[in-house]
C-alpha cells in the first residue's frame, strides 16, 4: 500500500511539472508602428476665425486619456478656404492601435458670437513612414453647442 501511495504521489508531482497551467508563460506583442507626428486642418465652409479667436484641439482615447492637444490663438482662418496644417504636440508615446477607439475633441473660444462651419482633417504619422488622414465633413457649432467630440471610427479615412 505505501508503494502505491507513493507511486500516485510521484505520477502526480510529474504531471503538475509538465502541466501547461503551472508555468508562468508570456509573450509580448508588439503594439505596431507608433505615433510619430499628428497635424489638423481646417477646411471653413463658412465665414472664418479671427485672429483673436483661438481654437483648442484634442485627440483622446477611452473618452478622456489625452494622446495629443493643440492650443492656437493669433491664427485667422479666410472664408471659405483651407488653413496650413498646425502641429498637435504628442502627450507621450502611442501606437497606431490606440486611435482604435479615439475621438477628435475640438472648442473655439470665439472673439465675439461667432458661429463656425468647418471640416477639421487629422493627419497623423507613423514610425513605419505611413500616415493617415481622417476627415470629418460639415461640423457645425455655435453659441448653444460651443464643442464637439468627433469618433474617429465616423471618420472618412484616407487612405
Amino acid at each position: 500500500m505505501k508503494k502505491f501511495a507513493l507511486s500516485v504521489l510521484m505520477t502526480a508531482a510529474i504531471v503538475s511539472v509538465g502541466c501547461g497551467a503551472t508555468r508562468k508563460v508570456s509573450s509580448a506583442v508588439a503594439p505596431g508602428p507608433t505615433i510619430t507626428s499628428a497635424t489638423v486642418q481646417f477646411v471653413d465652409r463658412d465665414h472664418g476665425k479671427d485672429a483673436n479667436s483661438a481654437v483648442d484641439v484634442w485627440v483622446v482615447r477611452s473618452g478622456s486619456n489625452e494622446i495629443a492637444h493643440l492650443h492656437s490663438i493669433g491664427t485667422k482662418f479666410d472664408d471659405h478656404a483651407a488653413i496650413a496644417p498646425m502641429g498637435v504636440p504628442m502627450s507621450g508615446t502611442f501606437s497606431r492601435s490606440d486611435l482604435n477607439n479615439a475621438q477628435l475633441r475640438v472648442r473655439p473660444t470665439p472673439d465675439g458670437a461667432d458661429d463656425r462651419s468647418f471640416e477639421p482633417r487629422l493627419t497623423v504619422t507613423f514610425s513605419d513612414n505611413t500616415s493617415r488622414t481622417y476627415s470629418w465633413p460639415q461640423v457645425m457649432l455655435d453659441k448653444s453647442h460651443p464643442e464637439v467630440t468627433l469618433a474617429f471610427s465616423s471618420a472618412v479615412q484616407n487612405p
